[in-house]
């Protein structure tokens, strides 16, 4: 699919809480990060990137492709910011966002990965993005965005399950100016040390891209979330929404009857 986009980025550990239900705190435990901050930041996709598992493009709107029925995968629900990339260089010296949807870093709990990206992407289909994008004016406190929530659902066996907790964009340990700054930060320091990579060479390796997509962490699961493994023929929801649109569940319904709303859904159909 054609998103226009040179570069996929995420962010570890900006939600409180998400990496111990995803079993995954114990990855972290030699990475030194300030209290309250995320942890790191991972590529998921880098165009070109020479000989690269990373350079294969993993986004679908409808399409949820699990490697095989023996590993175990997760939704992760997230605020996805498409960001123009200011440069000076070789340095980055600003993100600025110019579009928000939802994203599920659908995800491998692949126990002992050497690196976060080896849990992300395994070829087409393994991340979802809402194919609606809403424009993004000021990402200073008190935007537009500041009103959005972020749910998440499964329908398996014609029930709609709730998988991720409903929860405030806002509720982000790092959120606005703050997590645009964290992370041009980590662009210029981060090195290849753990489960973390040097993602900054990255992006200079892959021609320094203008826009990138960026999202910015998982939110919490619900107890049916938390071990709900995903299978073939679920449907998966991720839903970014204004609650004085309707509530997650009512926008939702909607959206996997075929009938547009406005708020940015993804709806995938999970498949091998």
């Amino acid at each position: 699919m054609a998103w226009g986009l040179g570069a996929g980025i995420g962010v570890a550990g900006n939600f409180a809480g998400h990496l111990e239900q995803a079993r995954e705190a114990g990855d972290f435990q030699n990475v030194a990060a300030q209290q309250g901050a995320p942890k790191g930041i991972f590529p998921f996709w880098m165009p070109g990137l020479p000989g690269s598992f990373l350079a294969t493009d993993p986004l679908s709107d409808h399409l949820l492709r699990l490697p095989n029925l023996q590993e175990t995968a997760q939704v992760e629900p997230e605020l996805a910011l498409v960001c123009e990339l200011d440069w000076l260089g070789d340095e980055i010296d600003s993100l600025t966002p110019r579009f928000a949807a939802a994203f599920d870093d659908c995800s491998l709990r692949r126990a002992g990965a050497p690196k976060i990206s080896v849990k992300k992407n395994w070829g087409p289909g393994s991340k979802g993005m809402a194919p609606r994008w809403l424009p993004v004016e000021g990402f200073a406190r008190g935007c537009h965005l500041d009103s959005l929530w972020l749910a998440s659902f499964v329908l398996r066996d014609g029930v709609l399950h709730a998988y991720g907790v409903d929860s405030p964009v806002a509720g982000y340990c790092y959120f606005h100016h703050q997590i645009l700054d964290w992370i041009v930060e980590k662009l210029a320091s981060q090195r290849d040390q753990g489960p973390l990579e040097d993602v900054g060479a990255m992006l200079r390796s892959i021609g320094r891209p203008k826009m990138v997509l960026v999202t910015i962490g998982a939110t919490l699961y619900t107890p049916f979330g938390e071990s709900g493994w995903l299978k073939p023929g679920d449907r998966t929801a991720v839903c970014l929404y204004d609650p004085k649109d309707g509530t997650a569940e009512e926008l939702t319904r909607q959206a996997l009857e075929g009938q547009e709303t406005p708020a940015s859904i993804l709806i995938r159909d999970v498949v091998l």
